[in-house]
């Protein structure tokens, strides 16, 4: 069953998602909101090997839609290999050579990063796109990599910026290296020889953020051998699966349609080998299982996949803190008022700090706001805080 897009019902999931609100409103609704945006037919047509289109069966591809033009590539991957064909399959084609031709790239540069970081001693984990790519799918060419994803220690991350820097790469337009005291630390980074850009982290997901959270997925780290003879370090298949899942339901105002394909080939790739006990102590250490609950119910019930009854029903008894609630809402909806803008902010800020007393954190407001404006003066931080609030979450100053 799909969901309404007209009452943003959401019957195949409403049981688990009541379960994982645990009455709060807010979240409900967001979660139903994010519900309505996944599209089941695209989905079901990429991943499932039987499943095969009616004459004239819509597929619901929106060519606005980043996030479905995402997924060209992987379903002309499927298409080709059942020998379907539909009136857009040329159109289709050329995305999926194009982001192939693209990976090559990708995965030449990525490379090129862990080399640099490694010759100097740093532990550097490879996650999201820029290692499931090449590691799950059948073809790298069907999965669209938006940018190289590193996860490094919290005590290195200051070494890993000044390595980084020093071999060429420059912050992003407008980025500046957050404060030592942020609980999460993530800085956007580019390179002029490099096609690709790089995102590097202290930790793995937003609501995970306390001190020594991520240390189990360098203890059990994945090491392979790449074709051109670089170690790469990622995280296991198991923190993958919990990764993605987290990162495509509770971590983005508009959810990426991709975890769905991650997650399911994270899946296959690992067969019989695949621990579900390692994704029941992930969901326990990240405090991730109202999460998992609605996601693995969404991969069951609407993609069909085989999951293991005990982990849902564990996943479904986890308790949800308040504080969490209110986050992960905020993280789903696009806050339409400029009291709720502001709530919103307040939210995260209240994330983004260590100290849980109030007026300890304040004294961090001012670093958090020039950090998260993109700005070196407080004032200017305000006057961007206000335009957005003003002009619904768009800076009239920013180019789009």
């Amino acid at each position: 069953m799909a969901a309404d897009m007209n009452t943003g019902m959401i019957t195949d999931l409403d049981d688990v998602v009541r379960r994982a609100t645990q009455g709060n409103g807010r979240l409900l609704w967001a979660l139903r909101r994010w519900r309505a945006e996944m599209p089941d037919k695209l989905l079901r047509a990429a991943l499932l090997p039987d499943h095969k289109l009616s004459d004239g069966q819509s597929l619901g591809v929106d060519t606005n839609s980043i996030a479905h033009r995402q997924l060209l590539p992987h379903l002309h991957f499927s298409l080709a290999a059942r020998r379907e064909d539909t009136p857009l399959a040329h159109e289709w084609r050329g995305a999926r050579m194009r982001n192939g031709l693209r990976n090559k790239v990708v995965r030449q540069e990525r490379n090129a990063i862990i080399l640099t970081l490694q010759r100097s001693g740093i532990d550097a984990l490879v996650f999201k796109g820029a290692n499931l790519a090449y590691s799950v799918y059948p073809d790298p060419c069907c999965r669209v990599i938006g940018d190289v994803d590193v996860l490094v220690e919290e005590k290195n991350y200051d070494h890993s910026i000044e390595i980084l820097l020093a071999s060429g790469w420059k912050m992003a337009d407008g980025e500046a290296l957050p404060p030592r005291n942020y609980i999460k630390r993530s800085l956007h980074l580019t390179h002029p020889k490099f096609f690709v850009s790089l995102d590097i982290q202290d930790h793995a997901s937003h609501h995970a953020i306390w001190p020594g959270t991520d240390r189990i997925y360098f203890d059990q780290a994945v090491v392979s051998e790449d074709p051109d003879g670089v170690t790469i370090r990622a995280l296991r298949p198991e923190h993958s699966f919990v990764q993605v899942c987290c990162h495509g339901v509770a971590q983005n105002y508009h959810p990426p349609v991709r975890w769905a394909t991650d997650a399911a080939w994270i899946l296959r790739s690992a067969g019989h080998r695949f621990d579900w006990d390692v994704v029941l102590g992930a969901m326990h250490n990240s405090q991730s299982g109202p999460i998992l609950s609605v996601t693995l119910a969404y991969l069951q019930r609407v993609l069909g996949l085989e999951l293991p009854s005990e982990v849902t029903r564990e996943a479904d008894l986890v308790p949800i803190r308040p504080s969490f609630q209110t986050a992960w809402s905020y993280r789903l909806e696009l806050p339409c008022g400029v009291r709720e803008r502001g709530l919103a902010y307040i939210a995260q800020f209240r994330e983004a700090v260590p100290e849980r007393g109030l007026p300890r954190a304040l004294s961090h407001l001012p670093a958090y706001m020039r950090n998260s404006q993109r700005t070196t003066s407080t004032l200017e931080a305000l006057g961007s805080l206000a335009r957005k609030a003003l002009f619904r979450g768009a800076d009239p100053k920013s180019p789009t």
